[in-house]
């Protein structure tokens, strides 16, 4: 460890030395940037620029090319104004600032009449000109998101945004391809990358939703980013409060219209529990104040939300009751005129009660005693120092994280063991197991930035950092009962019994960044953006004693494992990763409002404790017992606890490249389109590969979907029989064709062809279009196993059959379209409508015929490519109306939402194995229900 903190810091030198690199902005500040000259174009220097925004006033003085800049300010409205004794003054009005994005504004100054000044009333810009990265991204304003119909639920921002599904974002493997970002930090849970921290929606002032063509200082993502801007107190008072609320009775039936034939009904359920559609109950009270505690340099924002949900699974007696109370403190003062503090912290408790243990299938005969209640409080964090050196210059250092843990508790408690029926697969007794999941995520990002005129060529927005991330990751998981058993009965009898008490996985990861990245304006019309980021990786099971690093047996190799319960810290996922990134923009009139972009570059995935965490020894045996009569009898034992894992000590992190290439267009004021071409590929898949497994060809025989009529020409297909069956070893590694038991390479590909029309909130309405489709191909699927390293592809060469096809979540037709309008009375109309082509799905089938079982069992696999099938398209529309009125010094608004207003029954989920319910309906959209609301801000 203490040599990579040398190497480390070593290279971190010589990039300060040799490459001071920067943009002119953090992920959570922008800037605005321009060159005034007058009516002859000459440049003129001297020219006093203010700014002005809710958070007071900034001044600076063109430089003697007429250049101006405001760089690391929030994102805010703002107005501009440019003066000067003896020529006209200037003021652009209402620039629109986002996070991440330089704007800049060009001004030419007429000389002034005798006696006479004049303002100008300019217009302002809504492309970023200096940036690479294409329409493809998307800002999510304050008043999109406060105005689209939805379930107010953070994370589940990135849904909204155009380009993704679910929570599928171009190509990526689910949602652990995704950072989810508060501030430009990354709070994701650290052992497979999906949502953690979950805020207070109203204390957002912006949410980008960013992927396409990113710079250096972003990684660790192979999907997209969702990054959410928390609003900062300002010189004005300004006040959010809402109450919104939906009741289980507000809601229709949409299953009328589907024949009950037509369900797929196992034989512990009924028909009249699975055809009955869900019923929520919803619950959310907020309230938020910001502004000044002294004006221009101290401030607070704050707010509290109690967010509830009540939901009936279908057939299940008592509703499933999640209560979750949040809170959030920001504060921000501005120390000096060039240094700035804020720190904010938020608090929310995600748990409820009658949680169903192993799927929500088996909810009709779940009795509430076998549920689960969830416990997962958790904390956030962070504090950032802003120094500003000049108008050239700045340095931003933040160190944020999370601390918190994720329980799942029997309702019964741990001691009571549970018992499954399988004449009716009902869960009676208690919950078959407990978990509990302890997290704490640090992060400390510096950035240093600079801008350099006239530098060789040209001018150059440079920007340099360094990030350090250190995660904890703990999960325990265990049976319940004293002996940790789990009963299962037949009608009521003692019949099979399975034991496991369970493991306790302790990871600790660590990552070291540099990154250098140049934002190059050649001329006036191109503009370069270069980058390189270097990553180091360190993954480590730590110590049972202390869980900490320290390196203990140090001589230790990979392969050398040690028994079950020893105290070590074994280093043994330690990749470097090099991710370069090249890109331009280029002003195609010179109007800059007409501009093509294109880009090239690595991006890594992030890391996460679940690539090594099967590698930790403190796995128990699973155990299997039959009940001969008189006793419990050991029939099956599977040894986890031998250390059956082991990792390839030359394993490359996966990574996705892409190439896009765009253009994009200001159309008239406020409103823009975007066309983006993008092509992704990921490699260095991870896996575990059954290398101890000892296989010969067999052939079973394809009795057709409904496994009875075959499929017309006794189609045959041939399987692999292990030989050795329970003499299993794994080898972690990048699986490529030609090893022992790999017979393809894995790869996705995603081409997608991108188009976006944006007309920001002004003249009393706003809109955002966006359409995708997509081409894509792939062998492997686009799951969380995949880019976590949990696939089950190569475990087995038999799920390695007929899997060229698609990914089969990654739909064709991607169309969103949200739009608000003022109407007569202040009455506002807000439309959401979603078309997305269906997620794509593969027949599984199996041989049932007498001596066809292979040694390993009867393994489901691909009867035809993956992705053959397609389930039907999502076709919904949402709508909210309100009527506000002034009041005091605000405006209260009554608020009514529709959801699926057509009440489409689309079915989003069959069943996909071969024999007589193939293909049954297991699953539909949820029908229309009504959600009622007041607010009142100001």
């Amino acid at each position: 460890m203490k040599t990579t903190i040398k190497k480390f810091l070593i290279l971190l030198i010589l990039t300060l030395i040799l490459s001071p690199l920067s943009f002119s902005q953090s992920k959570e500040t922008g800037a605005i940037q321009g060159t005034i000259v007058d009516n002859t174009g000459v440049p003129l220097p001297g020219i006093t620029v203010t700014i002005e925004s809710a958070f007071g006033k900034k001044s600076v003085i063109t430089d003697t090319r007429g250049v101006f800049r405001f760089p690391a300010i929030p994102p805010a409205m703002y107005s501009l104004t440019a003066e000067l004794s003896g020529f006209v003054t200037v003021k652009r009005e209402n620039i629109r600032l986002h996070a991440n994005i330089t704007l800049t504004v060009d001004i030419t100054m007429e000389p002034a009449k005798i006696a006479e000044e004049v303002t100008v009333i300019g217009e302002a810009p809504v492309v970023d000109i200096k940036s690479s990265a294409p329409a493809a991204n998307v800002v999510l304003t304050d008043e999109l998101l406060r105005n689209v119909p939805n379930t107010q639920f953070m994370t589940a921002i990135i849904t909204l945004a155009p380009g993704v599904s679910g929570y599928n974002a171009f190509g990526g493997a689910g949602s652990s391809a995704n950072i989810y970002a508060i501030d430009g930090v990354d709070v994701s849970d650290p052992e497979g990358g999906t949502p953690w921290v979950f805020m207070d929606y109203q204390t957002i002032e912006e949410a980008q939703v960013i992927g396409i063509g990113l710079p250096a200082e972003f990684g660790g993502f192979t999907g997209a980013i969702l990054n959410t801007v928390t609003k900062s107190g300002s010189n004005r008072l300004e006040s959010y409060n809402e109450f919104l609320y939906q009741n289980e009775k507000w809601a229709t039936d949409n299953t009328k219209k589907i024949k009950d034939e037509d369900w797929y009904v196992a034989w512990y359920q009924k028909i009249e529990n699975v055809k009955k559609p869900p019923k929520d109950r919803f619950i959310d009270a907020n309230f938020h104040l910001g502004g000044p505690f002294i004006k221009d340099k101290l401030w607070y924002f704050g707010g509290i939300q109690y967010y509830r949900i009540y939901h009936w699974y279908t057939g299940f007696p008592e509703a499933r009751d999640y209560r979750q109370p949040r809170a959030f403190f920001k504060t921000s003062y501005q120390a000096t005129e060039t240094n700035k503090f804020s720190l904010s912290f938020e608090h929310d408790q995600y748990g409820g009660i009658n949680r169903i243990p192993w799927g929500t299938d088996f909810a009709p005969n779940t009795s509430p005693e076998a549920t689960v209640t969830q416990i997962s409080p958790e904390w956030y964090w962070n504090v950032t120092w802003t120094k500003v050196f000049g108008p050239k210059t700045f340095l931003d250092a933040k160190f944020a994280g999370f601390w918190g843990y994720y329980y799942l508790e029997p309702r019964s408690g741990r001691d009571k063991n549970s018992h499954i029926d399988l004449a009716d697969f009902s869960f009676t007794k208690n919950s078959p197991y407990w978990y509990m999941a302890d997290r704490i995520r640090r992060q400390l990002n510096v950035n240093l930035s600079h801008y350099a005129d006239e530098f060789i060529k040209g001018s150059h927005d440079f920007k340099f950092g360094m990030e350090i991330e250190r995660n904890y990751n703990r999960s325990r998981y265990a049976y319940t009962g004293k002996n940790n058993m789990v009963y299962w009965d037949y009608y009521g009898e003692p019949y099979l019994a399975y034991q496991w008490e369970g493991y306790d996985q302790r990871i600790g990861m660590t990552r070291y960044t540099l990154f250098g990245q140049d934002s190059w304006a050649v001329s006036k019309r191109l503009n370069i953006n270069a980058g390189l980021r270097y990553d180091i990786i360190r993954e480590s099971i730590l110590d049972e004693a202390n869980d900490t690093f320290f390196p203990k047996n140090k001589q230790a190799g990979f392969g050398d494992r040690k028994p079950r319960g020893t105290q070590y810290v074994d280093v043994i996922y330690k990749p470097t990763n090099l991710a370069p990134r090249i890109g331009f923009s280029f002003d195609i009139l010179g109007d800059r409002k007409n501009v093509l972009k294109a880009h090239w570059g690595k991006y890594y995935e992030g890391i996460f404790a679940a690539t090594i965490m099967r590698m930790d020894p403190r796995y128990a045996d699973y155990i299997g017992y039959y009940w001969d009569g008189a006793e419990w009898v050991e029939f099956y034992r599977s040894p986890l606890s031998e250390n059956i894992y082991d990792i390839d000590k030359d394993i490359k992190h996966p990574y996705m490249e892409e190439f896009t290439v765009g253009f994009e267009r200001e159309l008239f004021r406020d409103a823009s389109i975007g066309f983006t071409y993008i092509d992704r590929r990921w490699k260095n898949i991870i896996g575990a590969v059954n290398t101890a497994g000892i296989y010969e060809p067999k052939t079973w025989l394809d009795p057709g979907p409904d496994g009875v009529t075959g499929t017309g020409d006794d189609r045959t297909v041939q399987v692999y029989n292990q030989l050795n069956p329970g003499k299993d070893f794994y080898l972690i590694t990048n699986p490529t064709k030609g090893m022992k038991n790999v017979y393809i390479d894995p790869y996705r590909s995603y081409k997608g062809y991108d188009f976006r029309f944006n007309k920001r909130f002004s003249n009393r309405w706003q809109l955002l279009l966006s359409y995708i489709y997509v081409d894509n191909k792939a062998n492997i699927n686009n799951t969380w196993s995949t880019n976590t390293g949990w696939t089950g592809l190569f475990t087995d060469p038999n799920y390695q059959i007929n899997t060229e096809g698609k990914a089969e979540y990654v739909p064709k037709h991607v169309l969103k379209l949200y739009g608000t309008v003022i109407l007569p009375l202040d009455v506002n109309l807000t439309v959401s409508y979603q078309y997305i082509s269906g997620y794509y799905y593969t027949r599984l089938f199996r041989d049932t015929r007498r001596g066809m079982a292979l040694g390993q069992g009867r393994p489901w696999i691909n009867a035809e490519p993956m992705g053959s099938r397609e389930y039907d398209a999502i076709n919904n529309l949402d709508l909210r109306l309100e009527k506000t009125f002034k009041l005091a010094n605000g405006r209260l608004g009554f608020v009514g939402d529709i959801f699926n207003v057509f009440n489409s029954d689309t079915v989003r989920s069959r069943y996909n194995r071969t024999g007589a319910s193939f293909n049954k309906i297991r699953g539909i959209v949820t029908p229309r229900a009504l959600r009622l609301g007041i607010r009142y801000f100001f």
